[in-house]
This record gives structure tokens, C-alpha cells and sequence, in this order.
């Protein structure tokens, strides 16, 4: 009996999303693909993206991700590479395989933070998964890549066993979302944490405190980076002044005066703290997404490079003041 596989070639929405369907398919695709002992690498199988076309041997994870990105690659609704038998399935019209070819990343209910993920921890050129894996079966991951397949599990992983409704990563999300939202102290989140994992199911999934819930939420990235200042705001002690103790303009002591309590050496407290956010990783944000890199390259497409603009003439200025005024 023919398969109907034309949800190979639905990926997306009508909204840019990943179509539950499709989602629901690569799972499939996997347990069948591994499976097939025969055709397998080890822990890896061809991987049948547009991109790798059958021609790499990667891991579950990243299969899985390629396939959610790229999706299948054309003409392949007869699995033949992981051990299908030819002619078992239905063909698969060409105007779905040409659908199915957009580049953007979304989901619909339920997915939307598998989606997260995958936005966070930037291009796949960047995290060099494939490159990081294919070297050898016996090789680990690096940082980033275990980080993305640690994250992208959370989103999976139900939060009980049987539970429909939640993930361990919608759950953690929600709930710090709610501490920001409403000023919740650190020992406030920390009792309904206990109180929510005593109402729950053995099988809970949840973190334990506020600590370990920030701890895995910390691998989506865009992280800060603390700076001292002077308590007058005078100067930062950064880079050629990070080992001064005292401001050079005002004579401020850096750190807090402390009483010796004939303990251990602690920690030299600031008067004063920066939270620097590093511009990089935010940038890398915007070019990520085909819309806003668009916007992102204006000034490379759209303006004259060759000649010096003054700033009330620029052209960017003037569409500016065409739309806003």
C-alpha cells in the first residue's frame, strides 16, 4: 500500500511556520531511519536536506534540525538512501516541492520555542554543527553545538510524562517571564518552585531554584558582561585600568571598605557596577532573519559610498522625514 508523504514538501505555514504535520513527520522519518541498521553509520544517517542531499552522515540532532531549517530535499518522498523499498509511496506533486523551499524558520502552537532555540543559538555556520560531528563517531560535540542540542531536548521534553500541554522549556520561560514581570524576589520564585514540583507528577521535569532555572536559560545567550565603576562615575575600570583599586580622576576607593572577620579570603565588593551588553551576538540577531538583514545592508545598497553625505542631505534622512512627518 502507497504512502502519502506530500507533508515532506509542506513545511511551512501560510504564516512562515513549521506545520505540525511536518514537525510530526521528520519524527517519523527518524525512528524509521534508525532503524535500518544496514544503512546506517554508527550513530548516523545520510541526512536528506536540500543541503546535504543525502551526501553527509549526520547525527539524530542534527538531521533533525537541518531537515526543520532546510527541509527535505527534492524529490525523495521514496526514502531509498535509509532503507526504503522504491515505488512503496505515493509521488509527491512538483508545485509542493517548490513550496517548500522558503528559508524561514517559525511554528505553530506548541513549537514556538523549538523555534526559540534555534534563533538564539544563531546560523549553523557559526556553530559549525556538522563540522563538529562528522570528524569522528567517537568525537563529542563542542560548547555550542552540546548547548543547542540541550536546549532544543528541553523543548521536547514534556513536563511530566503524558503532559500535552507544557514543555520543560515553555514552563522554565514562563515562570521567569512571570518573576520579571511582577518583581518577584529570588526567595519568592524559589518557594513556588517548590510548591509547583510537590503539586506535580513524579515524572516533573522542573528545576529545582531560581539558580539552575536562570543556569539553563543562560545557553540561549545574549549575556552581559559586568564592568566596576567609580562611585562618582568618573571612570570605568576596563581593560588598561581593570587592576586599579582607586579612580584616577576623584581618588574614589573601587571597592567596599570590609571588616576582617579572621574567615577566608572573600570577594572585594564594587561601589559601582556596569552591565555591558555586547553588541556582537545582537547584531548577528538582526542579520539572521532575511527581513531585517535587508534593512541591515541598507546603507551598502541603497546610499552612494562614493561620496561624502552631509547628515540633513542623506537619503536615508530624507525617506525618514518622507514617512514620519
Amino acid at each position: 500500500m502507497s504512502v502519502d508523504r506530500n507533508w515532506m514538501y509542506h513545511r511551512l505555514s501560510e504564516n512562515g511556520y513549521i506545520r505540525a504535520e511536518f514537525c510530526d513527520g521528520v519524527k517519523g522519518f527518524l525512528e524509521f531511519a534508525f532503524t535500518q541498521l544496514e544503512y546506517c553509520s554508527g550513530d548516523k544517517i545520510r541526512c536528506p536536506c536540500m543541503r546535504c542531499d543525502n551526501q553527509k552522515f549526520l547525527n539524530r540532532d542534527t538531521v533533525n534540525v537541518h531537515l526543520l531549517r532546510k527541509g527535505f530535499t527534492p524529490g525523495y518522498s521514496t526514502w531509498f538512501a535509509h532503507g526504503e523499498l522504491l515505488g512503496a509511496v505515493a509521488p509527491v506533486s512538483t508545485s509542493a516541492v517548490e513550496a517548500s523551499t522558503s528559508m524561514d524558520v517559525g511554528c505553530e502552537h506548541g513549537q514556538q520555542y523549538r523555534t526559540m532555540v534555534m534563533e538564539a543559538m544563531g546560523p549553523e555556520e557559526e556553530l559549525h554543527l556538522s563540522s563538529a560531528l562528522e570528524v569522528n563517531h567517537k568525537e563529542e560535540p563542542n560548547k555550542d553545538a552540546a548547548d543547542f542540542y540541550s536546549l532544543l531536548k528541553d523543548a521536547e521534553v514534556p513536563l511530566w510524562e503524558g503532559c500535552k500541554k507544557h514543555y520543560k522549556l515553555s514552563a522554565i520561560t514562563q515562570l521567569l517571564n512571570c518573576k520579571s514581570e511582577f518583581n518577584m524576589s529570588i526567595s519568592c520564585y524559589d518557594r513556588i518552585m517548590k510548591i509547583v514540583k510537590n503539586m506535580l507528577p513524579e515524572s516533573e521535569k522542573l528545576p529545582l531554584d531560581f539558580y539552575q532555572s536562570k543556569k539553563m536559560l543562560r545557553k540561549l545567550g545574549l549575556e552581559y558582561k559586568s564592568i566596576d565603576v567609580c562611585e562618582n562615575n568618573c571612570m570605568l575600570f576596563y581593560k588598561e585600568t581593570e587592576n586599579l583599586i582607586e579612580c584616577t580622576i576623584c581618588g574614589h576607593p573601587r571597592y567596599k571598605l570590609r571588616r576582617n572577620d579572621g574567615g577566608g579570603r572573600r570577594k572585594d565588593v564594587p561601589y559601582r557596577r556596569l552591565r555591558y551588553l555586547p553588541i556582537t551576538p545582537r547584531l548577528q540577531r538582526l542579520f539572521m532573519s532575511s527581513r531585517t538583514a535587508e534593512n541591515m545592508s541598507w546603507h551598502v545598497k541603497g546610499g552612494d559610498s562614493d561620496e561624502m553625505v552631509h547628515p540633513a542631505s542623506n537619503q536615508l534622512v530624507l525617506i525618514l522625514v518622507g514617512q514620519f512627518s
